[in-house]
């Protein structure tokens, strides 16, 4: 008996792992299979995606924004401005170049044909003009610095800006210093609330050369710094209009590049210091499109403009961006009444739009 249970145990296991490897045998195949029919589904996905590749259109991506939805007309705006944003950045070497490169041929050309005695003297004389030139630059600036006009950046709201508007606020003030150089008309430039830490001075310095410019800057707000009777806050809120330019007054502007365009924020400030608010008298001489908001340029060229040409009219043709104007008005019933042959005349010559509302009268300046 022993010896037959003994002489069956073998044969039951070879019995049982023959059914072992039976199954582990299946179980490999079954997984074979998964796997064979796992790659054919890859496969066929990936033959669909090339082709749905190929059938995509780069247009229509480029229509679509990260979301997989239509582009907003703001997102295209948006990436139209970083486009030539770029185009602008990777053109300015070469712009630069070609403008040393004319300079340089200019002189060439004048100095052709000249024998060395008068080539020596047409650069001596070049040269002195040159430092005529910057010696009167900076007699003008020291007289700027000194006795002009008086236009003070309020930077209290620089908390407010992002790194975008920051850079862009720099940028403005930079055209609105050189506007005054250029149209030779000084201008006492201030900057209160404003330290040598914050970003707005660092972009100025870095950038654009602050250290070189001839402007006063102040730490204290600019209600600290001057005579309260003297100050004129220009705000776009102020119901008051201003109406000239004085010589022994202070005129702010906020130093603030607002994207959303925040309303009151200068307006709000003075009036809790009882200090004067103005605003500048858009509304008589054009219509807006939209907002009544200016860059800071734009509002230091206006005041500058209208020292020189005493005329707001000019001075909003020649200085308020196009896209902020809906059309201009061009009299009033007190001028008398016009002639309307001259007029029809006057529309064939120009194709403008012409508008009446309360007895002014308008002309449209985007009519084709």
């Amino acid at each position: 008996m022993g010896s037959a249970e003994g002489g069956d145990q073998p044969g039951g296991e070879a019995a049982e792992n023959s059914s072992s490897g039976t199954a582990d045998g299946q179980a490999k195949n079954q997984t074979d299979d998964r796997v064979e029919n796992q790659t054919d589904h890859l496969d066929e996905a990936g033959t669909l995606l090339a082709c749905l590749a190929n059938a995509v259109d780069q247009e229509d991506v480029d229509k679509v924004n990260s979301r997989g939805e239509k582009k907003t007309k703001k997102e295209k705006k948006k990436e139209k401005r970083e486009y030539l944003k770029e185009k602008r950045k990777k053109n300015r070497p070469e712009e630069k170049k070609k403008r040393k490169e004319k300079k340089k041929n200019e002189l060439l050309k004048a100095l052709n044909g000249l024998n060395p005695s008068e080539r020596i003297q047409f650069l001596s004389e070049r040269r002195a003009l040159q430092e005529e030139r910057k010696k009167k630059r900076q007699q003008f600036l020291m007289k700027a610095y000194n006795e002009g006009y008086k236009i003070c950046y309020n930077c209290s709201f620089l908390n407010l800006m992002g790194e975008k508007e920051v850079s862009s606020l720099a940028k403005q003030v930079f055209l609105g210093y050189h506007y005054m150089i250029k149209e030779q008309l000084p201008v006492q430039f201030h900057f209160t609330s404003l330290t040598s830490g914050d970003e707005f001075h660092t972009q100025l310095r870095d950038k654009y050369a602050l250290g070189k410019w001839r402007v006063h800057i102040h730490s204290e707000d600019y209600w600290d710094v001057f005579p309260r009777d003297k100050i004129v806050v220009l705000s776009p809120d102020a119901e008051e209009e201003l109406t000239e330019v004085l010589d022994d007054e202070v005129y702010v502007i906020s130093a603030l590049v607002d994207r959303s365009v925040s309303k009151n924020l200068s307006f709000y400030q003075a009036s809790l210091h009882n200090l004067v608010t103005k605003k500048l008298p858009l509304e008589k001489y054009f219509k807006k499109k939209k907002s009544n908001v200016l860059n800071v340029n734009t509002v230091v060229e206006i005041l500058i403009s209208f020292l020189k040409k005493k005329n707001w009219m000019q001075v909003f043709q020649e200085c308020v961006p196009q896209k902020k104007v809906l059309c201009f008005c061009y009299g009033s019933p007190a001028e008398g009444p016009r002639d309307e042959a001259a007029d029809a005349d006057e529309g064939k010559k120009t194709d403008e739009l012409y508008l009446e509302d309360n007895g002014k009268r308008y002309v449209h300046q985007d009519a084709s």
